[in-house]
């Protein structure tokens, strides 16, 4: 043992001397990271009344103008494993509606107060300047109503807030939905892209310099992003190990990496239900995803919401919304408010020409019966011979005690000087019946509306006591 003690001491010495330069070899070399903006889904809400509160519909308004101001609450709006976890922002836009076919808006979007823990980010900060138009395209019915949509970006905004692309951005969209069960039932598709570019990388090189270094000739390492699921698993716990907390001076680099938002293909699908068209409430359902050019796998979004809307022309519109991500890379709890008026131009309505009505009673149809027919309800019943037909009035003796007048001849009876066969009856007159059709339908009084000329109408006594 005591011969193993020199040996034992070389090694243990090695080992204390050799471990920092082992950890050095072992630690990940700069790269170019990956961007935890970019496996977000950005939502931008739609700005016409006649859209739904994500995914925009074809409806263009008449000649209008509208603005609107959306209020929305995300919890971790880019996602569960982000370091952003709360964000109030506004998004005030307004929309200029051309003869039902045209679209044209601005919004921008603004954040109000933002939580970023671990990171140097401002709490509040403005967004992109968005320019947005939409062009119906005409397609008669019954088919599905097509329209396309370009939103065009602008860098006013702070990349470092996450809330900025950086960069000009493009946000290409082709819109679809189809209207049923009378228009009550309305299905909305979307598919798109939000084109916002990779943003910047970290260069080693152009890294500021290590202030602990005593030489300065050193310069700060770049930030790498953590990502939870790849930490090392912690023996004593079963679970993975925290990102480290990162530096001041790495802080103040970070924002180098996280510039723009990435490039993204968007679609979302939905539904609207019409509860009343009178007072213009609606009932939207949406589901919003996006795959990711620069994402990893499994961190496609997914988002739900559903809401109610109150929108209708010349009059104030309001909407509530409450939606949840159904994916790690999606936004969670969303809460948004809106309120906005919608001016709609419409024609005036043209003035009543002056009209009587006149009531036309029901017409009953007298059809006379056909010369030489049988009288209604059958032929009539033989009676006994010598006995007058019930309707042939009895014809009184003249006075003297003669015979009675012989009867003139007519339509079933014998001439003078013919006799009736023996054991015959006689055949009686056939008196002329009136026959009326009953209706269908109970008779009912029409009413119809006879226009007149505008000066047919006798001047009122006010304008007489005028004149």
């Amino acid at each position: 043992m005591a011969s193993c003690g020199p040996r034992m001491l070389i090694v243990c010495m090695s080992w204390l001397l050799c471990a920092p330069l082992a950890r050095g070899q072992s630690a990940p070399s700069p790269s170019v990271p990956v961007v935890d903006a970019r496996r977000g889904l950005h939502l931008f809400p739609a700005t016409s009344w006649k859209d739904g509160f994500f995914l925009e519909h074809t409806a263009v308004p008449d000649l209008g103008l509208h603005p609107r101001l959306p209020v929305m609450y995300m919890r971790e709006p880019l996602g569960s494993s982000e370091s952003l976890s709360d964000r109030v922002s506004l998004h005030p836009s307004v929309v200029l509606s051309l003869n039902k076919w045209v679209d044209l808006g601005v919004a921008l979007p603004i954040a109000l107060w933002q939580d970023a823990s671990g990171l140097n980010m401002s709490a509040t900060a403005l967004g992109d300047l968005r320019l947005q138009n939409k062009i119906r395209i005409p397609i008669p019915p019954p088919f599905p109503v097509f329209a396309v949509s370009l939103g065009v970006g602008f860098p006013t905004g702070n990349p470092s807030a996450r809330i900025s692309a950086g960069q000009l951005s493009f946000l290409p969209r082709l819109v679809v939905d189809w209207s049923t069960l009378k228009g009550r039932l309305k299905l909305i598709g979307n598919l798109g892209g939000f084109l916002a570019g990779t943003g910047g990388t970290c260069d080693p090189t152009q890294q500021p310099l290590d202030p602990s270094d005593p030489m300065r000739m050193r310069r700060l390492p770049c930030p790498m992003v953590c990502d939870p699921e790849t930490q090392p698993i912690d023996p004593m716990t079963g679970r993975r190990q925290p990102c480290p907390p990162l530096s001041m001076e790495q802080a103040a680099t970070l924002s180098q990496v996280l510039s723009g938002l990435g490039n993204h293909l968007l679609y979302g699908f939905g539904a609207e239900a019409v509860v009343s068209p009178e007072a213009g409430l609606r009932i939207i359902t949406e589901f919003v995803g996006s795959f990711s050019f620069t994402n990893r796998e499994g961190r496609s979004p997914l988002f739900w919401d559903i809401g109610l809307l109150r929108t209708k022309g010349n009059a104030w519109c309001f909407s509530a919304m409450y939606g949840r991500g159904l994916t790690e890379g999606s936004p969670n709890h969303t809460l948004m408010f809106t309120v906005g008026y919608a001016w709609e131009h419409r024609e005036a309505d043209k003035p009543k020409k002056p009209t009587i009505s006149v009531e036309i009673p029901p017409i009953q149809v007298i059809v006379p019966p056909v010369s030489g027919g049988p009288p209604p309800g059958g032929p009539p019943a033989a009676l006994p011979h010598g006995t007058p037909p019930p309707s042939t009035p009895p014809v009184a003796p003249p006075p003297g005690g003669g015979a009675p007048p012989s009867a003139p001849p007519g339509p079933g009876r014998p001439e003078p000087g013919h006799q009736a066969p023996a054991g015959v009856p006689a055949t009686p007159v056939q008196q002329p019946q009136v026959r009326v059709l009953p209706p269908a339908t109970p008779p009912k009084t029409q009413t119809i509306e006879i226009e007149v000329p505008a000066d047919w109408w006798p001047e009122k006594k006010d304008d007489k006591k005028g004149k």
